[in-house]
């Protein structure tokens, strides 16, 4: 999976710009404007071409098309099928879409670390549905997600979470949610963190400076009090 998302991030937005350069775009708009008008068989007709051709947004709005029944008959197979084509394209919401489908078994063989490359990699273009799932995942400890995160936060500390700062003189941040749990260290006043989520009054932070997970009691935190 490491060779799918060098593919990825790789990969070259240039058979989409030649689409928009020779009025692909325009006529991408015209299929957008059909499909909000229940025009599904109409707006097929006009993205299949540009799909065809490589235009990622077209690519996935087949995806729905055929993962939804508009227009056309359910075909979950399909959709993942256009999905891996936009995803390759680096297309964020085809990767979150395949994260999906892998993580709950609809169109694919369930496979949860599958699920979380995808995710991970729509959540390092900003994709936010992506974001809000790895929070999750990471709430929840799901096994190998926070060495993967941790990848993400060490080279963008805000791509996961919400940067804050410690509101106190100082701060324990601890290995659990709860006074006696493991400290891990001591931060002070207007030290960076990352906030992730929370549990109760505890929150599930990134600690900047020294990249690793922690857990400290909201009132210590900037805008949390």
């Amino acid at each position: 999976m490491r060779l799918l998302f060098l593919l990825i991030l790789s990969a070259s937005f240039s058979a989409y710009a030649q689409l928009s350069a020779t009025g692909g775009q325009l006529d991408f708009e015209r299929g957008a404007i059909a499909a909000e008008q229940g025009n599904y068989a109409e707006a097929y007709c006009i993205w299949r071409p540009l799909a065809d051709s490589g235009h990622a947004e077209s690519q996935y709005r087949l995806g729905w098309l055929y993962a939804k029944g508009l227009g056309l008959a359910i075909n979950e197979a399909e959709a993942i099928r256009w999905w891996q084509m936009a995803a390759r394209q680096g297309h964020a919401d085809s990767l979150f879409r395949l994260g999906w489908a892998y993580e709950h078994g609809e169109g694919a063989q369930e496979d949860i670390p599958r699920a979380q490359e995808y995710y991970l990699a729509a959540a390092k273009q900003g994709q936010d549905d992506a974001v809000e799932i790895l929070q999750l995942m990471l709430m929840r400890d799901h096994a190998g997600i926070s060495s993967a995160v941790a990848d993400i936060l060490e080279q963008n500390p805000q791509a996961i979470g919400k940067l804050s700062a410690i509101s106190v003189a100082r701060a324990n941040i601890r290995k659990g949610a709860r006074k006696n749990a493991g400290l891990i260290t001591t931060l002070k006043n207007d030290d960076p963190v990352v906030v992730l989520g929370s549990r109760g009054d505890w929150l599930r932070v990134w600690i900047v400076d020294q990249k690793q997970f922690g857990w400290i009691f909201k009132t210590l935190v900037k805008g949390q009090e």
